[in-house]
């Protein structure tokens, strides 16, 4: 047997149909498999969630006014129990991975004082991933709008008053 398969465990969760449809369309757009994507958004959430956050915080803080309209725009998942509709799939992580996973389970389970399951965590985990991304995406729209528009204004406008003097071209 492959030594990097049977490393792996495998785990069955539910997701409801809006982070399933999410998520799916993530995995699409970022050209990888639906367990692929999943499997992105625990590596991000466990390993790289503090950095990415602050990027992203630190971005929309420079952001242009138009940004508290990407607040109101951006796709928020209530935590509903999942019903018997859901899609259940098959969750494929490396064995390092899902102990991680299970120990910031219990860190916030024993912070919360709420007995959480797996499932209900991996979704946080996923809406979180699906939340980042859609911002993320939004902004550079906006960015790029913003850029767009300075184009298309004349210099002097954008440079302004330069060294205490306006520009004159000849």
């Amino acid at each position: 047997m492959n030594e990097a398969v049977s490393k792996q465990s495998r785990t069955v969760i539910r997701l409801p149909e809006e982070i399933y449809t999410a998520i799916n369309e993530l995995a699409v757009a970022h050209n990888r498999s639906l367990n692929g994507e999943i499997v992105t958004s625990v590596h991000k959430f466990l390993y790289e969630r503090e950095s990415l956050t602050l990027i992203k915080d630190r971005l929309f803080a420079t952001s242009p006014s138009n940004i508290m309209e990407l607040n109101k725009r951006t796709p928020s998942f209530p935590f509903l129990a999942t019903n018997t509709n859901a899609h259940q799939v098959t969750l494929r992580l490396d064995a390092t991975v899902t102990d991680d996973l299970r120990e910031a389970l219990e860190i916030v389970r024993v912070q919360s004082g709420m007995s959480l399951s797996l499932n209900s965590y991996l979704l946080q985990v996923m809406s979180w991933w699906i939340t980042y991304n859609f911002q993320i995406q939004e902004f550079s729209k906006i960015l790029y709008d913003d850029f767009k528009t300075s184009l298309r204004r004349p210099v002097s406008a954008v440079c302004g008053n330069l060294f205490g003097h306006s520009l004159a071209f000849a």
